[in-house]
């Protein structure tokens, strides 16, 4: 038996073991992801049975923020005031923050930040909706959001009917697509939006991609937003991923948690365009970079 090493760094080092045979037959796997352990052994029998919500989420458990007191009714907080405490002060001060997500103060690695989604502060034509400055990858098509996909286009124009205005026409795609998806399920591995739209089934990660695709080919700019989101079902704060439209600024859409606005139950660690080329390097930089470093105190929570 040989057991193998492979380290791999994109933003955060991804580790795994591998135990083979002489013949070069993979025995047993493990692969370490900040605190999430994953492990593979072969056995014998029957086709392979895929994993439960319940087993799933057992997995995802050691990667849950609590906090010391349980927030009731998330989804009805409007803004909220956080401090978050990382393990070095390089982490605190790359700490992201945008119209909807403002930092209050920093000291050493701890940060307080002020959470609060909004709509746009004036009325702003669908027709006239652009990207910001260098922003076209987010009016873009790429393999896992479909804007240019007839099916695609066709199910923004359903969406959105007779709605010219901008801000509106986002909130009706936020709810069609979460009403569109049915089954809400973690046994899908990151699903493109056109595969979304035919099975009717994913987690945030299809929810976000549909979105966003949905978004742009109905013109507006689009991008999906990762972080994490308060549950009451798993009792703390989960990774997660949304949608944002460019309209005055970035603004918030969740089509597995809508809201008009959505609440401020939310922190994000960043954005990506979902570009072919970069989706890969902005996951890891925004997300798995930070696993397990880092702790949330809720100071304020108004509805």
């Amino acid at each position: 038996m040989h057991k193998i090493r492979v380290d791999i760094h994109i933003g955060v080092v991804v580790s795994s073991h591998a135990w083979v045979d002489g013949e070069g037959e993979l025995y047993e796997e493990e692969i370490a992801l900040g605190p999430i352990k994953m492990a593979a052994v072969r056995i014998s029998g029957n086709e392979p049975v895929p994993p439960s919500n319940g087993e799933l989420a057992e997995m995802f458990e050691p990667t849950i923020l609590r906090l010391a007191k349980p927030v009731r009714d998330p989804g009805g907080v409007r803004r909220a005031v956080f401090r978050l405490q990382f393990e070095t002060p390089e982490e605190a001060a790359a700490m992201y923050q945008d119209e909807a997500q403002r930092i209050l103060d920093r000291s050493g690695g701890a940060v307080r930040i002020e959470v609060e989604p909004c709509a746009p502060p004036s009325p702003i034509a669908l027709a006239a909706a652009a990207p910001p400055p260098g922003g076209e990858a987010y009016v873009q098509p790429s393999s896992l959001v479909q804007a240019d996909d007839p099916a695609i286009a066709a199910a923004a124009r359903e969406a959105i009917g007779e709605e010219t205005e901008a801000w509106k026409a986002a909130k009706r795609l936020e709810r069609w697509t979460h009403e569109r998806i049915r089954t809400k399920s973690l046994g899908v591995v990151f699903a493109s939006a056109k595969e979304t739209l035919e099975t009717r089934e994913g987690d945030c990660t299809e929810h976000a991609a549909l979105l966003v695709a949905l978004c742009r080919a109905a013109g507006l700019p689009a991008r999906a937003a990762a972080g994490l989101i308060y549950s009451e079902a798993i009792d703390g704060f989960g990774y997660h991923m949304w949608a944002e439209v460019y309209l005055d600024g970035w603004r918030d859409l969740d089509a597995t948690r809508p809201g008009d606005p959505v609440d401020a139950m939310r922190i994000q660690l960043g954005a990506s365009a979902l570009e072919d080329a970069r989706f890969a390097s902005d996951l890891s930089v925004n997300l798995l970079k930070y696993l397990g470093r880092f702790s949330i105190e809720a100071l304020q929570a108004e509805r």
